[in-house]
């Protein structure tokens, strides 16, 4: 008797075995489909969203180049082509792979998504000839009315037909991936009322066969018990304790490998979640970034041109003037037509010394300074600039003394950019130093680096102007009162052309005491001389 009802429960522990690995089996299969069905649905609205980023980016560009008419900007225009191409590209084979994976049920819905491509594929295509007629129009220098309804109706195209074939497409793509979710989540919740139930079914089989196998089922059972409730808790580390070679250890081993499985896939839904949030996380925060550079080019741009009209205002009207004075009446003698000319000569000298400062600066605030660095000794240009400074200097009884003559020091820089720095900084103590005193000049290196100073004994800076030394078109209180010429872009250009060599530039004053303007330089490398 015992051996028949033995028999009778191994037979029906091996039925309940089988149709819980079969359960375990078929739902291990869909939820793989599902986490594959997840995964090609979020790949094809990342290409989706790639493709309406670029296609947007592009239209953005070629409109503020063809408003702007900067030529510059095209040499982007066919690589940006390339590359929408190569998206669309993607996004069709995505589609593709999609179809080929899904059920007979789905394929369905799953080929309207190519005919889709197709009409996105169309549509991008007359939206790429459109771009490309407006970028021939802005090179051939076409304004007017015709290039705004140009740029108008491509901007329409875009906006009411592009924009919403993709859209469709992104939204359908994103409630097919929570659909797969979803149904994720309720295979695992059934698999959980699976094991729940295979357990309870073990319970009632032990109670029904009573005492005659209870010392030999209850450990074993126990076991499971605790197992079961583990993981029906969401425990998936727990593992039963395997011991001998019998049912009990045959059902423990696959209760475990059950449970290895289960928390395999939890770690790829989660590592796949966590996948997505990341590259969105990027996405987001790659768009945050282009957005702060095209603030800050806006903004440099707006400045620019605010200094030039502020500054170009007096000199130009001064050369009307003169011009007006010289045109406006009688004939006049040729020493007042000299004077006119010399004075819009002056002028016009003014004017192009503004504009090449102004420019070196912008340069210098576009990150895109000119300089062509070379081994420079530095000692022996700093002695030059200083003997033709002493010439300007002797009109005023002032003597500038250069130290550290026996020192030869060389740095890697731009010959005639550090040669107007050194003449900048010498002409800044020059114009503020009394007379009848000294300027002292040294150049040294120590550690790598090179230490340019200058040292007067002027007027000096008050302290809370000393932050505004540096800034375009800033002159002292002080300074605008004892000269009145000047335009505030000499320390400016000083500081462009010393960022220019990777160095740095400070100041250091104290009223009628006098100032010291420092400037550190990398040494000259010769390992660097040899490489290159």
């Amino acid at each position: 008797m015992f051996r028949t009802q033995l028999m009778a429960l191994f037979a029906l522990f091996i039925v309940c075995i089988g149709a819980t690995g079969t359960l375990a089996y078929w739902m291990s299969n869909r939820f793989q489909y599902d986490l594959e069905r997840n995964r090609l649905a979020h790949n094809v609205y990342e290409q989706y969203l790639q493709l309406r980023t670029q296609t947007n980016s592009i239209f953005q560009q070629l409109l503020h180049t063809s408003m702007t008419n900067k030529l510059g900007g095209m040499d982007d225009f066919a690589a940006s082509r390339r590359q929408i191409k190569t998206t669309l590209a993607n996004v069709r084979d995505a589609v593709v792979l999609e179809v080929s994976y899904v059920k007979a049920d789905e394929e369905a819905n799953e080929k309207e998504e190519l005919i889709t491509v197709g009409l996105i594929d169309a549509e991008l295509r007359g939206i790429l000839n459109d771009l490309e007629k407006i970028n021939i129009a802005t090179r051939e220098g076409m304004v007017g009315e015709a290039k705004v309804s140009m740029i108008y109706r491509l901007e329409q195209r875009i906006k009411n037909v592009f924009n919403p074939l993709v859209d469709v497409e992104l939204q359908d793509e994103l409630e097919e991936a929570q659909q797969k979710d979803r149904a994720a989540s309720v295979l695992w919740q059934r698999l959980g009322y699976g094991i729940e139930l295979f357990a309870l079914s073990i319970i009632v089989i032990g109670l029904g066969f009573g005492f005659l196998l209870l010392r030999r089922l209850r450990i074993p059972l126990d076991e499971l018990m605790r197992g079961t409730k583990a993981l029906a808790d969401g425990e998936l580390t727990y593992r039963v304790q395997v011991n001998g070679h019998d049912e009990f250890s045959q059902i423990a081993s696959n209760f475990n490998h059950m449970a290895d499985e289960l928390k395999h896939k939890q770690e790829l839904l989660e590592e796949a979640r966590y996948v997505l949030q990341t590259e969105v996380g990027e996405t987001a925060e790659e768009l945050r970034k282009a957005n702060d550079a095209l603030n800050r080019t806006d903004q440099w741009r707006r400045r620019f041109f605010a200094d030039i009209s502020h500054e170009l205002r007096t000199p130009l009207t001064i050369i009307q003037g003169e011009t007006q004075f010289a045109l406006r009446g009688d004939v006049k003698s040729p020493h007042a037509y000299r004077d006119a000319l010399t004075r819009v000569l002056e002028q016009a000298k003014h004017l192009c010394r503004l504009v090449d400062d102004l420019l070196y600066i912008a340069r210098s605030d576009g990150s895109a300074p000119h300089v062509r660095l070379e081994k420079v000794i530095l000692t022996e240009l700093v002695y030059e600039v200083c003997c033709n400074a002493q010439i300007l200097a002797d009109e005023k009884g002032i003597a500038i003394e250069f130290e550290n003559m026996k020192e030869v020091v060389t740095i890697r820089g731009d010959e005639n950019r550090m040669r107007q720095l050194i003449l900048i900084l010498l002409e800044n103590a020059l114009r503020y130093t009394t007379h009848a005193s000294s300027i002292r000049v040294s150049v040294h290196s120590r550690d790598g680096q090179v230490m340019l100073s200058v040292t007067d004994r002027g007027i000096g800076i008050a302290a809370d102007e000393l932050e505004h030394v540096f800034e375009r078109f800033y002159r002292s209180h002080r300074a605008s009162t004892i000269h009145n010429t000047g335009m505030g872009l000499g320390l400016p250009v000083a500081k462009a052309i010393v960022d220019a060599h990777e160095g740095t530039i400070s100041i250091d004053s104290v009223e009628e005491q006098g100032t010291t303007i420092t400037v550190m330089l990398p040494a000259f490398n010769h390992d660097l001389r040899k490489g290159g």
